[in-house]
């Protein structure tokens, strides 16, 4: 698959004279289609490992930062790079230099390696710059900061500190800030990483809270949209020293940082945690990465893709960092993660620019969010192995439908295509509840149906007039009057929790379809299961 392309120089040294030996850990410097003359930094590496986004610093003196003061707020993209090559050409080490920062994307070539780099276009740049930190599952969602004094240095309380853009059909949106409940950091130096469920937030920040030097804090996404005060996680994690570069693995689970805390090999070092329970306030102790990944420079902002095997950093003398690629220990990689990708389309296969969230089934808990891409409708999501889950594509004027997968037994890297199509909301369409389960030859709804059957007691109280009726349908095996009893008792076992939702028994019918209405063959196991669903059906609105 041309997501698990090695880098061209990334040597894995295994069987010597017909002898399995120990493999080395060989860092490869990107070329010079992505690594500069300047410092390269905070490289976040797409789930599907195709699209490297990275931040490009100059260290500038006056004269350049007189440059940049003078630089037109331009969506001329030929010319806002023209004119950021000339002020990397002017890069100085002198005269307590300043950076300018801005965001920059390059893509994997079919050799595995790296094509020039492009200049991300505005919003994602303005005149001062952008400080990348992360990219969501879906490749259409990034999580950045604009630079808006390039002077200032003191004390942040989080206003249009931190923001997501997503991708539309004519570009990149605007910053949607985060708001926090409260907010503090007096250090001219912050950052930020997302979690890929989308709702904790860890920052590298220091406040009164902090235990000498920049530590890492976590927030949570309230019910209101805002996210509480950071927390700090405490001696565990912390030192009394830097910590800084985060980044959360795809599994949800582990975390990367850099530290220059006693016991390293020299400057920042790489370590990593993981978290213990579901509070994200319990870790394992930091964990030093060892002396092939980490040098007496300095090794910051550590990314993996969605299989954890491949990691990219930046190393270096301190200001002159580049980026490199390496083939990352299994004992030092994340929980494997499975890429679940496809298109969301209506029903006359046109793309749709749809918001898409994915949930654990055996509790419900929220596991992400992502977005399609508005031009096309390509989605694509990369989840933890040993789960269930169900993910749910929704757009405006349809009804958000549901999928499920099953990753309890998927294999580390395996990729399933998954196409959503958004049936409109009107009447006479079924549309199908793909997230209604029961035991075989059963009626009695299973736990795991609930988050579905919330969504339809959602619809039901947005449109108050709305009646639908309920249809249950089976595939072909058994006798026809046995399936047509088993789908009667099914549409009416969702009825009756619509019931008890609050939803009056005049806007519910039901009828069971049996096997008569099959939508595909029930010559094949997979073609039995898409038969086997439970749809409504708007009769008024």
């Amino acid at each position: 698959m041309k997501w698990i392309h090695i880098a061209a120089g990334i040597l894995m040294l295994s069987v010597i004279c017909g002898q399995a030996q120990e493999t080395k850990l060989v860092k490869v410097r990107l070329g010079t289609n992505v690594n500069s003359p300047t410092r390269e930094c905070s490289p976040i590496i797409s789930p599907d490992g195709n699209t490297l986004y990275f931040v490009r610093e100059g260290y500038v003196g006056p004269e350049v930062r007189q440059m940049l003061e003078k630089m037109p707020d331009s969506k001329d993209e030929k010319a806002v790079l023209e004119y950021m090559q000339k002020m990397a050409a002017a890069v100085r080490q002198n005269d307590a230099p300043r950076s300018q920062q801005s965001s920059w994307s390059s893509e994997r070539q079919a050799d595995g390696s790296w094509g020039m780099a492009n200049l991300l276009p505005a919003p994602l740049n303005n005149a001062l710059g952008s400080f990348l930190m992360g990219v969501l599952p879906d490749n259409n969602t990034l999580f950045l900061s604009l630079v808006r004094d390039p002077s200032f240095s003191g004390f942040f309380d989080g206003r249009d500190l931190v923001g997501l853009s997503q991708r539309t059909a004519k570009g990149w949106s605007d910053i949607s800030y985060l708001r926090f409940k409260a907010f503090r950091n007096t250090s001219g130096r912050i950052h930020f990483a997302l979690a890929p469920n989308n709702r904790v937030l860890f920052s590298a920040i220091l406040n009164e809270d902090s235990l000498g030097a920049l530590d890492i804090y976590v927030s949570f996404l309230q019910p209101d949209g805002t996210w509480s005060q950071p927390k700090n996680l405490g001696p565990g994690v912390n030192s009394s020293y830097r910590e800084l570069g985060l980044f959360v693995a795809p599994d949800d689970t582990t975390v990367y940082f850099s530290s220059d805390r006693p016991g390293g090999y020299g400057g920042t070092d790489i370590y990593m945690i993981r978290r213990l329970d579901d509070s994200w306030l319990k870790w394992t102790e930091p964990k030093n990465l060892g002396p092939e990944i980490n040098s007496s420079e300095n090794q910051d902002h550590l990314t993996v893709d969605a299989t954890g095997r491949y990691a990219f950093m930046i190393e270096g003398p301190a200001f002159r960092e580049d980026i490199f690629e390496f083939a990352l220990p299994e004992e030092l990689r994340p929980r494997p993660a499975a890429l679940i990708r496809g298109f969301v389309r209506d029903p006359e296969k046109n793309p749709l620019a749809a918001g898409i969230a994915y949930e654990r089934l055996r509790d419900g808990a929220a596991a992400g969010a992502a977005n399609s891409d508005p031009r096309t409708g390509r989605y694509q999501i990369a989840l933890p192995l040993g789960e269930e889950y169900g993910f749910r594509a929704g757009a405006e004027g349809y009804y958000p439908v549901s999928e499920n997968i099953d990753l309890r037994a998927a294999k580390e890297g395996q990729v399933f295509e998954r196409d959503l199509t958004l049936i409109p909301i009107k009447v006479k369409t079924p549309i199908r509840l793909n997230n209604i389960f029961f035991d075989s030859d059963k009626a009695e709804l299973l736990p795991a149906s609930k988050r579905e059957l919330e969504r339809l007691v959602l619809l039901l109280n947005q449109y108050p007039a709305m009646t639908i009726e309920i249809r249950g349908h089976t595939d072909a095996q058994n006798t026809a009057d046995y399936n047509l009893r088993l789908s009667e008792a099914r549409a009416h076992a969702v009825v009756e929790y619509l019931i008890k939702a609050g939803i009056a028994a005049a806007r519910l019918t039901w009828k069971g379809y049996g096997l008569t209405l099959p939508v595909a063959s029930n010559e094949t196991k997979e073609g039995r299961q898409l038969n086997r669903r439970v749809e409504f059906m708007i009769v008024k609105m």
